[in-house]
């Protein structure tokens, strides 16, 4: 969903800027364009959510194909939360925001209003998706009462409702909609009393400033928005603090962040070792022990520790940035002006971020995982032996498996960010058969890092192409 809530940010703003809203369609036409957006979205989540609750009732082991139909469906969904809000855009819509706010110009307003429809459909979405969580949690609570560990009862509504507006919306929506004020507030109040020869360019400055701002800041904020609180000392907080050690990962605090016990999960925030927190559910203290809670830790402070939230933002940025020149080139050279440009710069972020963002991410996750089993080979075996034994392995793809079951997943499922459970236990495990190191996957992770500082170069003379051309 996160990646969901920022490519249709990123949509409505190119929409925006590149004064594609131009169109004044009949008032019945945006309406319709806007109710068959949430009927569509309500239809797919609602059939998501019953098929996924008929093969949770059928008798025996849920068929891989039903697996495999319920994440076509969840993907389906979010593509047509970010390609049908594009749309209703187009046919009107955008256009009556434009024309509502013209008059009153205020900062973030026109992006929110245009984003409305969107931000309706997710709230139908998790609603509608209620009853398929609410039975996943009935049936983890099932599970431990049968091994005497203690439950809660699956959370109400209004307790997923709050857990998802916090943890999913907010957690991205936040600092977005930060950076989007901030480039209003320059557009709508700098701009005018610049000189027109650098005054765009100005503007572009002072955005990404207040972006780079926001990155440093904003967790700390998101800390309050999440109500955490600092891990109390004790052995097991020692044990985390060696883990960040042996890692060489930094962090201002360790915090327990609350989610009614219905969210067992981990968590960083902030790209700098001063400004960044590491978060533990209340639900992942209470109900896994000490040796599992190191392991999924271990995990996350290697994201920490190999900078892996910088270099996701550098490559949002260079995929922004490049992909604009490209609408910018083939509208110079096929014609259209801003459609063109709009259109162009769309499709090659879409392509980008479709084919690379997610295959970049399985590997900085399978880097963190190699990393939390070497970890927990040197607390289980020799402490000084460079590679992975079996029991370290073994004891990460356990603590993994343990995520999953207790939030409901499904092991085999793959995910666009991190690929399936089951695929991420198979490697570690093969690598503590095999006695493998984290050598592989670290070079691996350097030739990626290394083909992103070479995209932000040529993100770099893109940018100052485009300033040329804007002057």
């Amino acid at each position: 969903m996160h990646v969901a809530i920022l490519m249709a940010v990123i949509v409505v703003q190119l929409l925006l800027d590149g004064e594609l809203l131009k169109w004044r369609g009949p008032w019945w036409l945006a309406s319709g364009a806007v109710c068959g957006y949430l009927f569509v979205a309500a239809a797919l989540s609602r059939l998501s959510t019953l098929l996924a609750l008929r093969s949770m009732f059928a008798p025996g082991r849920v068929p891989p194909a039903a697996i495999r139909r319920h994440g076509l469906l969840s993907v389906l969904g979010q593509l047509w939360l970010v390609g049908g809000l594009a749309a209703v855009a187009l046919a009107g819509y955008g256009q009556w925001v434009v024309r509502a706010v013209g008059s009153w110009p205020v900062p973030l307003v026109p992006t929110l209003l245009v984003l409305a429809p969107f931000l309706a459909a997710v709230g139908l979405r998790w609603v509608l998706e209620y009853p398929f969580q609410r039975e996943m949690r009935r049936r983890v609570a099932a599970e431990q009462a049968e091994v005497g560990l203690p439950v809660r009862p699956p959370w109400t509504l209004g307790e997923y409702l709050s857990v998802n507006l916090r943890y999913e919306l907010m957690l991205i929506g936040v600092p977005l909609a930060i950076v989007l004020a901030i480039k209003d507030v320059l557009r709508l109040y700098a701009l005018p009393l610049l000189p027109k020869a650098w005054a765009g360019s100005a503007v572009t400055a002072g955005t990404v400033a207040g972006a780079l701002a926001v990155l440093l800041l904003c967790p700390a904020l998101l800390v309050w928005i999440w109500r955490a609180r600092p891990l109390p000392g004790g052995p097991l907080r020692e044990a985390l603090e060696e883990i960040c050690r042996q890692a060489k990962a930094r962090f201002r605090r360790i915090l327990v962040w609350p989610s009614a016990m219905n969210v067992t999960n981990a968590a960083v925030l902030g790209a700098v070792g001063r400004l960044r927190y590491v978060l533990l559910s209340d639900a992942l203290l209470e109900y896994m022990d000490e040796r599992d809670v190191r392991a999924v830790f271990a995990h996350e402070a290697k994201h920490a520790a190999a900078h892996h939230v910088p270099y996701m933002v550098l490559f949002a940025c260079c995929t922004a940035v490049l992909s604009a020149g490209v609408g910018e080139l083939a509208a110079r050279i096929g014609g259209g002006g801003d459609v063109t440009a709009a259109l162009a710069g769309v499709a090659v972020l879409m392509l980008a971020w479709g084919a690379l963002f997610g295959w970049i991410s399985r590997r900085l996750e399978r880097q963190c995982d190699v990393f939390a089993a070497w970890v927990m080979s040197r607390c289980e075996d020799a402490p000084g032996d460079r590679r992975i034994s079996h029991q370290g392995a073994a004891a990460f793809a356990w603590a993994l498996q343990r995520i999953a079951q207790l939030n409901g997943m499904s092991l085999t499922r793959h995910n666009w960010r991190h690929g399936s459970i089951a695929s991420r236990v198979e490697h570690v495990l093969h690598l503590g058969q095999t006695g493998g190191t984290t050598e592989g996957i670290d070079r691996q992770v350097r030739r990626i890092k290394i083909g992103l500082w070479a995209a932000a170069a040529a993100a770099g003379m893109v940018l100052a192409m485009l300033m040329a051309w804007a002057a």
